[in-house]
């Protein structure tokens, strides 16, 4: 029996004793740890300290809380199944409880085939949740850095190649911004490489916290992170670069007091298309040159892609 039991758990939330045996006869039967209770509250409580895959509610329990304990089952569980009982179908009550969030309905009276059918096919959706779930969940691990939680490297080209053929495609602009930790190498020496880790993870929760949802932040190579502007011009990429430049510097960092200047900064360059870059490859290596140029002038600034980096390989 322990191993039918592995089948999973159902909640009936049943006030008719005889309603509330027949289920309960039948789903054990065929291998289900079934609980029940006769209130929508005792059901909400059961629901919240356990994860039941399919959640059975008559619509006609007293006090009229069938329908309600459906919307508000759905809020708790969104990952469980509810299944309405009712003695009275229609279109419209059918139509109510599917859009308060029940998967499936069943009326009284049912044939036992008809209730296995249901349970079983609430049972294989459950199954390819948890795959998909399990599908994302690796495709998630394929596309983030697994130091700091950005994208990697990979899906910062996959992404740009994406951003700059939808910008020539629809006539909008696209930016993108090389940004580096100014003396990093420093710091690591100094504090050491566990520290240094800690940095670049507390440096990648700052660019979350302060890009717009719609930029794509990556993690281009050790201390160095691309981020990727879509429907930004020149201008407002350099606007957007010098609010984040100043957030860094007013945020405190540990042991940052080893650094020149006691102070973590940070050095960007930034290149657009159009305008500056023809190809995904020029418009890196552009923003790339403008932030060799942020070093070279003194760190610490914002520095965008200028006529003389275009005519370097001239």
């Amino acid at each position: 029996m322990e191993e039918q039991n592995n089948k999973g758990q159902i909640l009936v939330i049943e006030d008719d004793e005889l309603m509330r045996g027949l289920l309960v006869g039948v789903l054990e039967r065929d291998g289900y740890d079934v609980s029940t209770c006769e209130t929508a509250g005792e059901g909400l409580e059961k629901a919240g300290e356990h994860f039941y895959f399919v959640i059975m509610v008559n619509l006609e329990l007293s006090g009229g809380e069938g329908m309600g304990i459906i919307e508000a089952m759905h809020r708790l569980r969104p990952d469980s199944c509810i299944v309405a009982i009712t003695s009275f179908p229609s279109i419209k009550s059918v139509a109510e409880a599917i859009q308060k969030g029940a998967y499936d309905f069943i009326t009284k009276p049912f044939t036992l085939e008809m209730l296995r059918m249901i349970v079983e096919r609430a049972r294989e959706r459950q199954g390819l949740m948890k795959a998909a779930s399990e599908r994302e969940k690796f495709r998630q691990l394929s596309i983030v850095d697994e130091l700091t939680g950005v994208y990697n490297y990979r899906h910062f080209k996959e992404c740009l190649e994406l951003e700059f053929g939808r910008a020539l495609r629809y006539s909008y602009p696209v930016s993108l911004m090389m940004v580096d930790i100014d003396d990093f190498k420093i710091y690591n020496d100094v504090n050491g490489h566990i520290k240094g880790n800690e940095l670049l993870k507390g440096l990648s929760h700052l660019f979350e916290s302060s890009m717009r949802k719609s930029d794509i932040i990556a993690r281009y190579g050790g201390e160095e992170f691309a981020v990727i502007l879509p429907h930004t011009g020149r201008s407002d990429a350099l606007e957007i670069a010098g609010r984040f430049r100043d957030i860094v510097r007013e945020e405190k960092f540990e042991n940052e007091d080893v650094l020149p200047g006691g102070k973590l900064t940070v050095s960007i360059g930034i290149a657009s298309c159009p305008g500056d870059a023809a190809t995904t490859g020029e418009l890196v290596e552009l923003a790339d040159r403008a932030l060799y140029r942020a070093k070279y002038e003194g760190k610490d600034r914002v520095c965008l892609c200028e006529k003389e980096d275009c005519e370097k390989d001239d």
